[in-house]
């Protein structure tokens, strides 16, 4: 799936490796190449009710939201695997103008995404950043 690379905030690597620097440093240039600095923050408790139309339990999300494109920080609370499926919100989409390209701003991998729905497979206690633009 392309998570775990970067995605697990946890420092050590399948060979054990510590490596939480490269792994900061993955999350710091997909928010620098985005441009949170010039977007809106939407936390979970403002980015699931005025975004999300539905998605799993144990599964959260948080935007930075700016014209044409969206940064969703999309997180499994849960101990299992998943591939999450969550429906945005029809006029979000319109009123942000966001085209139905999604992929994954920390290693690049595409995600299905049609219909408002986004398809996005979740390792157990981790997370995935997804670029909408």
């Amino acid at each position: 799936t392309g998570l775990l690379v970067g995605t697990q905030v946890d420092g050590r690597a399948l060979g054990g490796r510590h490596d939480l620097a490269r792994k900061f440093m993955r999350i710091q240039q997909a928010m620098e190449t985005f441009g949170t600095g010039n977007a809106k923050f939407l936390p979970f408790h403002i980015a699931e009710p005025s975004i999300i139309e539905a998605m799993p339990n144990n599964v959260h999300c948080a935007a930075w939201v700016k014209k044409d494109a969206a940064l969703l920080v999309i997180g499994n609370y849960g101990n299992v695997p998943i591939n999450a499926e969550i429906k945005l919100k029809k006029d979000f989409l319109e009123s942000a103008r966001l085209p139905q390209k999604a992929s994954s701003a920390l290693t690049g991998a595409k995600y299905r995404y049609s219909a408002e729905t986004l398809q996005v497979p979740l390792l157990p206690r981790n997370f995935q950043m997804v670029l909408i633009k």
